[in-house]
């Protein structure tokens, strides 16, 4: 059978209504999510944004298991990646071609495919008791920037080390900037 210029639009349509309903949310390209229930309750681990981070006074190393984008748990401690924000678990993002997908759960496993539970070094001060905060590497490589260099995280302020790298993944349309997106600071504080 053969489509005239009319019916091919009406089909286009009918497509693109069926996605925008929720019926294609999801596509093949999603990562695996992490097979973690997420971290703890997070609320006192932020600084004020005019804050700085401590200086790193230990050194934490071990296998990694990742509880969010910007959260690894390395032997027993919780280490926040300083510098940077990533999704949280429950965010939700827009793709460029408009459909919503759970970024959260994506950046999440985006690290953990990157890690799969090898070993870090971490330079950490301490934040709370079994939380720390600092800069983890990866054989050898910075996480931190990683994660924002490849659009996966954002920079959590002005002053942190990673503004010309998220501005350089903006540009280069990477991860997160590929589509539309809340920045997680401000999606924390419309959610909770």
């Amino acid at each position: 059978m053969k489509y005239r210029p009319i019916q091919l639009r009406l089909v286009t349509l009918a497509v693109i209504a069926l996605g925008a309903s929720g019926c294609a949310t999801f596509g093949e390209d999603r990562p695996k999510p992490a097979k973690t229930t997420g971290p703890p309750d997070r609320s006192s681990w932020f600084l004020p944004a005019d804050q700085s981070p401590p200086e790193p006074t230990e050194t934490i190393a071990g296998r990694a298991g990742v509880l969010s984008g910007d959260t690894l748990e390395v032997d027993d401690a919780v280490v926040v990646l300083s510098g940077i924000d990533a999704p949280e678990p429950a965010q939700l993002c827009r793709r460029e071609s408009g459909l919503p997908y759970r970024c959260g759960e994506d950046m999440t496993a985006l690290l953990e495919q990157r890690l799969q539970r090898d070993r870090v070094t971490c330079e950490v001060a301490l934040l709370e008791s079994g939380v720390y905060t600092g800069v983890c590497r990866h054989y050898g490589a910075n996480l931190n920037e990683w994660m924002v260099r490849q659009g996966y995280a954002v920079a959590n302020n002005v002053d942190s080390p990673y503004v010309d790298i998220e501005r350089e993944a903006a540009l280069a349309g990477r991860g997160l900037w590929a589509g539309i997106f809340e920045r997680p600071s401000d999606w924390r504080e419309r959610n909770d």
